[in-house]
């Protein structure tokens, strides 16, 4: 029974499916047919508008070719009128040219009295400019010499007035260079006697003194320590014996001053420190000798 109600059920469900399957078909079908019937129309609607734009344009062009013929016959009407209507007037003028309507007593005059005359005119023309070019040519000649004789002059003048220009240009000059040199000359003896009494009334300042250094001991290598922050500078040997000898001294006097003695300086040894001879480092004791303290400061704080 089961097996027979789903067979059953099976077929039921085959045939909706085979029965929505024909209403789709017959739906599509349905719609196709629309839209051919659409498309017909639309193609029809195309044709008609094609066919109508090509019967304007062949209507346009008839009468475009029809308007060209009318103004074509315009044309030639007017053309043809013009002709005609001159025809008569350049027939006269042709006759009248081909000697048709001479008159005797002009061609007389045209063809035998007027060329006579022409040719007696040119004549005379002519021997009138040759009279003239010979005229010309002499004046111009006479024109000539004279003008090469005035330039002559003129240049000789001009050479004269030019000598004499050069000859006052070249004397001013030399007046004016020897007043030159005569100022010059002044001002140069002038600030030579202004130099010279400048130099005769300048007394020129004490030279510097030069700093000196408080030559404190000998260390072993045998250079002299100088200065606060323990400096060295080399003894040359001559002098280094004399050195230790004037420290010593100092320090036994220093040694053997009394408490009365209190207010006396102490005695050091004063020296001159320079640098060494180029090439060589370092710092050279040049001289020296017993002092004090005071010697030491500047001048003005000496003073």
């Amino acid at each position: 029974v089961g097996k027979t109600l789903e067979q059953s059920m099976m077929e039921v469900l085959e045939e909706e499916e085979l029965e929505s399957l024909r209403r789709h078909q017959e739906d599509f079908e349905m719609r196709r047919n629309t839209e051919l019937l659409e498309a017909q129309r639309m193609e029809a609607a195309e044709k008609r508008r094609s066919d109508e734009m090509e019967r304007r344009m062949q209507q346009q062009a008839g009468q475009k070719e029809q308007d060209l013929a009318v103004m074509r016959k315009v044309v030639s009407r007017s053309i043809a009128s013009a002709h005609v209507s001159s025809l008569k007037d350049r027939a006269l003028a042709h006759l009248l040219d081909a000697g048709c309507f001479a008159d005797s007593v002009q061609l007389a005059a045209e063809n035998k009295f007027m060329p006579e005359l022409l040719k007696a005119i040119e004549a005379e023309v002519a021997q009138a400019v040759q009279d003239r070019l010979i005229l010309s040519d002499i004046l111009q000649g006479t024109i000539s010499t004279r003008l090469a004789t005035h330039d002559s002059r003129l240049e000789t003048e001009r050479r004269r007035l030019a000598a004499i220009d050069q000859a006052e240009r070249e004397a001013r000059e030399e007046k004016e260079q020897e007043r030159k040199r005569a100022e010059s000359e002044a001002v140069r003896i002038k600030a030579e006697q202004d130099a010279l009494v400048e130099w005769e009334q300048y007394v020129p300042p004490p030279p510097p003194k030069e700093p000196e250094f408080h030559i404190k001991d000998i260390n072993e290598e045998n250079k002299a320590v100088y200065g606060d922050e323990g400096l060295v500078a080399t003894v040359p040997e001559d002098k280094l014996e004399e050195l230790k000898a004037m420290l010593a001294a100092a320090q036994l006097a220093n040694e053997a001053r009394g408490e009365e003695e209190e207010s006396v300086p102490d005695q050091i040894v004063c020296g001159k420190i320079a640098p060494l001879p180029e090439g060589e480092e370092g710092m050279l004791l040049e001289s020296f000798y017993v002092g004090t303290p005071a010697d030491l400061l500047p001048e003005e704080e000496a003073a």
